[in-house]
């Protein structure tokens, strides 16, 4: 990369070559100092799940809610709220209307 740097320059430095023709030289010539350097290949990416087993509309919804009382409360599962109640703030036992 760093002799790709130096010829670079010296294009740059060219008097009598165009501005444009100048920058697509530069851009061949970064193009392929990239290609030879190679570099980290990615691996796959690991700790991934599986699906787990199939569920219906309602067992999915039920999950929803779960997941969102854990996220509000801070994962904690059971025991009494302390002060201040819990969140909501829809009103208590008005049934549907």
């Amino acid at each position: 990369m760093e002799s790709a740097r130096q010829k670079a320059t010296s294009i740059a430095a060219q008097e009598d070559v165009p501005m444009a023709s100048k920058m697509r030289e530069i851009e061949k010539l970064y193009a392929k100092a990239r290609a030879s350097a190679g570099g980290k290949k990615g691996g796959k990416k690991g700790g991934k799940k599986g699906k787990g087993p199939p569920l219906d509309k309602r067992m999915r919804a039920d999950k929803r809610g779960l997941d969102k009382i854990a996220k509000r409360t801070g994962g904690k599962k059971g025991g009494k709220k302390g002060k201040g109640g819990g969140g909501g703030g829809k009103g208590k036992g008005r049934g549907k209307r």
